[in-house]
């Protein structure tokens, strides 16, 4: 675990109040009508130099391109009839330039990045661009416009149905839309984040269609490419990190690699790479310790699952997650009795279950793990024995996922949703009687036996009982110490704890909240890509997330809890603390995470 401190990070600004710093204006203007990558630390202004790329290639390209001659001669620009105008939603006094594909490698950061692009375009520079924003679903490309933000799995499914649209339609489809959607109508790609294409990403689809469709139109510089990254390999060997280059400069067919010197930097007034890098590791030795651990050479990604579960049922796994796996066989024999008991069958019945006895996930090879737990909480609303199922499912996940090294935060998981569940169902106090229905949630309303209380209870305490005290805290141990020496060095703490599973930023959450040192000083929120939910009974709205981030920013949050959708180019304020929670595993998050300052 690193700690990182910044007391002077830049703050954020309106664009439309910047101007151009040395370094920014020099790469603009050698990066128009070329092949580039941009490489800068983080807070250095990459994307205010994508923005101003994007003005110049906006003006330089007055007139589309609509049609490519020979490899040997130039290209012919064409002036769209009336008829093209109208169907390209393009007024008399519109620019009629190529437009400009600015894709952002989540959807969280589509709003904000053009956002920046209208401020600069428009506000800064006295423009009149149309700048659309696409996150894909069921909505269709909205054209007219000149610059177009957005993901870039969106943008490859809209090509998609595009061309299977024309494949269906004698007229070709619809024109206007066709034209938005083909690389020869853009000037310039954008690809914020280009480190992506390194790895299997939508962007390396695109990067590859856009190379496959300049070698068949012979025009390498059309549309022209301009990347972005604070680190361009994800490898740490200077070796490696030489392929990783080479591989984008191929993809892309690079003609330039640009970045600013240290001079250049300080003389711009850049101060985010003075950053002071306090680091205090968990004792690693505490946690290789634990007996069970699974070794390096098992360690296959594309194999977690499969890994944790021959493991377990070879009995190799480590203490505690043979407790949780036992636990959870116990839980799912209370299951499979609730659902064949013949009182409850009307009942299951009635909401569409098949009559047979609860089938586990785990012996099911279609589910895949990060399933279980939602697998269980569509059961959750017939019986309680669920909901607990469902949880030690999402703990499960959690030991599979950290190669059973993350034991303290399933520990505490487990803890943070029992807590919860025992709050919301009553039942506790009559836990070895019949309840009367009133006593329960009104959406639980199949009966509640003795026996099946007693066994769902013997179950959880038999489990508690063997993990009791013998679970290794240490990354927890030492984050609390990190926070609280941090705290006697800032006057007004702001903080930022990275993560790399959704779940975990709630359990930190709940831990520094819930810990006696801690909750007296230490305000949390979470956030992570509201796309997909931590677990099926942990979910944050978009909208949740845009105000943890607004209250981060005035004060009212002072500790965010973030996964690395904070770590690449979202807006989020100056921290002068930042934390991380698990291991760096790639060059990319290491250079990402030492300043998460405005990425402008």
């Amino acid at each position: 675990m690193a700690a990182t401190s910044r007391e002077n990070g830049s703050s954020y600004h309106m664009v439309s109040d910047m101007s151009l710093r040395g370094y920014q204006d020099r790469i603009a203007r050698e990066s128009v009508g070329k092949n580039v990558i941009c490489m800068l630390p983080t807070g250095a202004g990459k994307t205010i130099i994508g923005a101003e790329v994007t003005r110049r290639m906006l003006e330089q390209y007055s007139e589309p391109i609509l049609k490519f001659p020979s490899p040997n001669s130039s290209p012919l620009r064409h002036s769209p009839s009336g008829k093209m105008k109208q169907q390209m939603g393009i007024g008399a006094n519109r620019n009629q330039g190529g437009s400009v594909l600015f894709l952002v490698p989540s959807r969280i950061l589509v709003a904000q990045q053009a956002e920046v692009l209208r401020s600069w375009l428009n506000d800064k520079h006295n423009g009149d661009y149309i700048v659309v924003e696409y996150k894909g679903g069921d909505s269709l490309l909205p054209p007219p416009h000149d610059v177009i933000v957005s993901t870039p799995k969106a943008f490859q499914l809209a090509q998609e149905r595009e061309r299977a649209r024309q494949e269906n339609d004698e007229n070709g489809g619809t024109r206007a839309r066709a034209i938005y959607l083909s690389w020869e109508s853009y000037s310039l790609v954008v690809f914020d984040e280009v480190h992506h294409c390194l790895k299997k990403h939508p962007y390396r689809n695109l990067a590859l269609s856009i190379q496959s469709t300049k070698e068949r139109l012979g025009c390498p510089h059309r549309p022209c490419i301009f990347g972005l990254s604070a680190s361009l390999s994800y490898q740490f060997q200077i070796s490696e990190i030489k392929k990783a280059i080479e591989q984008l400069c191929h993809d892309f067919l690079i003609d330039k690699l640009l970045s600013a010197s240290e001079d250049e930097l300080s003389v711009a007034g850049y101060t985010g790479g003075g950053v002071d890098i306090v680091v205090k590791p968990v004792d690693v030795s505490l946690i290789r310790k634990i007996e069970g651990l699974v070794p390096e050479l098992d360690r296959e990604p594309h194999r977690i699952a499969q890994v944790f579960i021959s493991r377990i049922r070879e009995e190799k796994g480590t203490s505690f997650s043979l407790a949780l796996w036992n636990a959870t066989l116990d839980l799912e024999a209370v299951a499979g009795w609730v659902t064949v008991d013949k009182e409850n069958r009307k009942l299951l019945m009635k909401r569409g279950y098949s009559g047979r006895s609860y089938r586990s996930p785990i012996t099911e090879e279609d589910v895949p793990i990060k399933k279980w737990g939602r697998h269980a909480h569509d059961y959750g609303h017939l019986h309680p024995v669920f909901t607990f199922l469902e949880h030690f499912y999402e703990g499960m996940r959690i030991q599979a996922l950290s190669w059973e090294e993350g034991e303290d935060a399933c520990y505490m998981f487990l803890q943070m949703m029992f807590d919860k569940t025992i709050g919301s169902i009553k039942f506790c106090q009559r836990r070895f009687e019949e309840l009367p229905p009133e006593t329960l949630p009104k959406s639980m309303n199949l009966p509640i036996k003795k026996m099946e209380l007693e066994k769902m209870f013997e179950c959880l305490s038999s489990f508690w009982e063997k993990v009791k005290g013998k679970v290794c805290m240490a990354r927890l141990d030492s984050l609390r110490d990190i926070l609280l020496e941090r705290l006697t060095y800032h006057s007004c703490f702001r903080g930022i704890i990275f993560v790399d599973q959704r779940v975990v930023t709630h359990v930190l959450s709940y831990f520094i909240s819930t810990d006696p040192k801690l909750k007296e000083h230490f305000r949390c929120a979470c956030l992570y890509s509201s796309a997909t939910s931590a677990t099926a009974s942990l979910p944050l709205s978009k909208t949740a997330c845009k105000e943890n981030i607004e209250q981060f920013r005035n004060g009212r949050i002072n500790l965010l809890i973030s996964t690395n959708v904070a770590e690449e180019g979202m807006d989020i304020p100056s921290a002068n603390v930042v934390i991380r929670f698990d291991v760096v595993h790639t060059g990319v998050s290491l250079v990402q995470v030492c300043d998460t300052s405005i990425d402008i």
